[in-house]
C-alpha cells in the first residue's frame, strides 16, 4: 500500500532515542526513506535503523554532534552525496539541565545553546539547498517551557523560546513564503507543545497525526483526542505533527 511519504526524504536529528526515534518510525511507517542522526549513541541509533529495515524501510544512520558546525556540514555533505533530495527536516536533537540559578555556568548555558539554537538554525541553513523544487517542510520541535518558563529552566526554557521566535522569524522569509507546500514551496513548521500547527488552518479537534511528542503515540494515525494530554480549551496535544 502507497504511504503518504512514498519517494520523499526526511532527516531526523537526534534520533537514537525518545521523540527522535518515534519520529524516524513514523515517517518510515508513511514511506519516507528516513536518515538519522545521533552524537554519542550509535547503539540507539542501530536499534532505530533495525527496527526500521525490518518493516521493510529504507534507512540510514549518520552521526554527528549538531552543536558542532563542523559536525553539521559533514553531515549534510553526506546526505547530498547519497541522496538524491531532502525532503522533510525534523530539527529534534537537544539538551537541558535543570536546575537553580546558583548552578548555572557558562559551560552548560553554551552547551545548550549550540544544539538547541544555534544547530538548528545552521542545520535549517544547510538543509534548504537541498530540497527539490516541489518544496518541503522543516519541522522544529519546541517545548511548552519555552513558554511556561518553570523554576530551575531558565537555560533550557531561554532556548526553547528563542527556538518559537527562530520559527516564526524564518517562516516570514522569502525562501518560506512561496505556494503551498508540494507547489515549489518551503514549508516551516513547528511542532510546539500546547499549540496547533502554526499556519495550518485544518488542525483541530479530531485531527490525524503523526506522534504525540510526550506519550510516542508514532505512527498509530489516531486522532489527537486519543492523545492523554488533549486539552479542548486549547484544541491541540502535545507535539502534535499535522498531515495537513
Amino acid at each position: 500500500m502507497m504511504g503518504k511519504l512514498d519517494s520523499r526524504t526526511a532527516f531526523v536529528t537526534g534520533a537514537s532515542k525518545g521523540i527522535g526515534a518515534a519520529i524516524a518510525k513514523a515517517l518510515a511507517q508513511e514511506g519516507a526513506t528516513v536518515i538519522v542522526s545521533y552524537a554519542t549513541s550509535k547503539s540507539g541509533a542501530d536499534k532505530v535503523v533495525a527496527d526500521i529495515a525490518a518493516t521493510g524501510g529504507n534507512v540510514m544512520a549518520i552521526q554527528g554532534d549538531f552543536s558542532k558546525p563542523d559536525d553539521i556540514a559533514r553531515v549534510y555533505a553526506e546526505i547530498a552525496r547519497t541522496h538524491e533530495h531532502l525532503d522533510i527536516l525534523v530539527n529534534n536533537a537537544g539538551v537541558y539541565t535543570f536546575g537553580p540559578i546558583e548552578e548555572v555556568t557558562t559551560e552548560e548555558f553554551h552547551r545548550e545553546f549550540n544544539l538547541n539554537v544555534l544547530g538548528l538554525l545552521l542545520s535549517t541553513k544547510a538543509a534548504v539547498p537541498l530540497f527539490g523544487p516541489r518544496g518541503g517542510s522543516i519541522i522544529n520541535i519546541g517545548s511548552e517551557v519555552g513558554k511556561m518558563a518553570p523554576p530551575h529552566g531558565s537555560v533550557y526554557s531561554a532556548t526553547k523560546g528563542a527556538l518559537d521566535a527562530i520559527t516564526t522569524s524564518l517562516s516570514k522569509e522569502p525562501v518560506f513564503a512561496r505556494n503551498a507546500v508540494f507547489y515549489s514551496r518551503l514549508r516551516l513548521l513547528a511542532a510546539l507543545n500546547g499549540s496547533s500547527v502554526p499556519g495550518c488552518r485544518g488542525c483541530g479537534a479530531g485531527d490525524r497525526f503523526l506522534f504525540c511528542g510526550r506519550h510516542g503515540a508514532a505512527g498509530q494515525g489516531g486522532t489527537s483526542a486519543s492523545c492523554p494530554a488533549w486539552a479542548p480549551r486549547r484544541g491541540s496535544c502535545a507535539a502534535q505533527i499535522c498531515r495537513h
